[in-house]
């Protein structure tokens, strides 16, 4: 007897639970769709494949560099000193390769971040008006688990 009372009250509390819900209207936004679509996110999209096709051009480079500093060592035709001297530079030369594809990824990452922390901010007031004249009580993000926006 004490469980069905048990059971009836916590069937009582979901089901007012559910009814709260059932009034309120949710609206889902996917920010990597209205970035992808946007003057806006065309815009910054071609911005960071400017800088994209200009850190490469740097990376393919330096490759050059390497493979012509490995090549060199191939060569029957070096003494002793110049082949030591030719692989220390190959050695320093493909850590700098190394550390600026690493230092290109972080500079990229930072410039997307940026460049979306800024859009992000243009974009609230258009999704709250949004969420106003369709009489919306949240917004949520598509990707990520979080309100947007909340009246």
């Amino acid at each position: 007897m004490k469980v069905k009372k048990q059971l009836i009250i916590v069937c009582m509390f979901l089901l007012t639970g559910v009814f709260a819900f059932s009034q309120t209207k949710v609206g889902v936004v996917d920010f990597s769709i209205v970035i992808a679509k946007s003057k806006k996110g065309i815009a910054i999209q071609k911005k960071l494949d400017a800088v994209q096709r200009q850190k490469q051009q740097e990376v393919n480079a330096l490759q050059t560099q390497v493979k012509k500093l490995q090549n060199d060592l191939m060569s029957p035709a070096i003494n002793a000193d110049t082949r030591a001297k030719k692989s220390e530079d190959l050695s320093r030369k493909e850590v700098e390769l190394k550390r600026f594809i690493q230092d290109s990824r972080r500079e990229m990452e930072r410039k997307f971040q940026k460049e979306m922390i800024e859009a992000n901010k243009q974009l609230m007031p258009i999704i709250e008006a949004i969420a106003k004249q369709k009489k919306l009580d949240a917004v949520l993000d598509f990707h990520k688990s979080g309100i947007v926006y909340y009246a």
